[in-house]
């Protein structure tokens, strides 16, 4: 099946020949100034992300844009964020924070946008407060709650794509005290380390009792080294009263 082209503002019809002379320059030249524009508009967003400028249109949950970009506290969510935390810090999982918040009637971040600006993207009608645990480790992630501002996380691979890539820390841009923090730092520091210790949650967000104390396998006085796997001791095996030396647990477990 013939297709015939037709370029009326650069003059190319597809049947006569003499018109398509130019077309391979025409391209290249397009290429570059797309590359060109590309290039400048990396530029502008570097300038202002190294002033210390928040580069993020969206104000993360918690705070409001102000009209010059700004973070402002939004009263109606910031104790929220300070609610997760704090729930976080107490040894719940992001799964059971999710729960609770429900149980709470606490609207998801998603409803509280449609509320504000009728956008439906993150809208559940059916069910307004159905939190989902990745949103609760997205803001206890985020390091804004700090008052803080860090621009370049993410960066796209080149013009021609619109994938981005995680960046390394060493190539982000840090500010401090850019705007009110909802967070202080101990409680930040003992979330994030809680949240490293943690081990592969299950189906249901939680984890395992032992999640973050042992390493398989260890050594126990007077007894063969005993294998734990996610929380559970190895089959067949049975425990006295024993003391675990060499890891950071309580000092005496008993068996059953």
């Amino acid at each position: 099946m013939g297709v015939r082209f037709i370029a009326v503002n650069d003059g190319v019809d597809s049947e006569d020949q003499s018109s398509n002379d130019f077309t391979p320059f025409r391209n290249i030249i397009n290429e570059w100034y797309a590359k060109d524009t590309s290039k400048k508009i990396r530029a502008v967003f570097r300038n202002k992300g190294m002033s210390g400028q928040r580069l993020s249109t969206n104000a993360p949950y918690g705070y409001t844009r102000a009209e010059d970009g700004h973070l402002l506290i939004d009263e109606e969510t910031a104790p929220v964020v300070e609610l997760i935390f704090q729930l976080c810090v107490e040894g719940n999982g992001t799964g059971k924070i999710a729960r609770m918040l429900k149980d709470r009637s606490i609207p998801t971040p998603g409803t509280i946008e449609f509320q504000r600006t009728g956008r439906t993207r993150h809208y559940h009608p059916d069910d307004p407060c159905r939190w989902d645990a990745k949103t609760i480790a997205h803001i206890l992630e985020q390091d804004a709650y700090l008052g803080r501002t860090t621009n370049f996380k993410t960066s796209m691979l080149s013009y021609k794509s619109k994938k981005s890539i995680i960046n390394p820390p060493d190539k982000w841009a840090v500010f401090e005290n850019t705007h009110k923090a909802i967070i202080d730092k101990d409680t930040w520091d003992i979330v994030q380390k809680a949240r490293t210790q943690r081990r592969r949650p299950t189906k249901m967000g939680e984890m395992g009792i032992f999640s973050g104390w042992f390493t398989a396998p260890i050594a126990v006085q007077g007894f063969t080294p005993v294998v734990l796997l996610h929380g559970h001791a190895a089959r067949n095996v049975t425990l006295a009263p024993i003391t675990v030396t060499g890891i950071n647990a309580p000092h005496t477990i008993s068996g059953p």
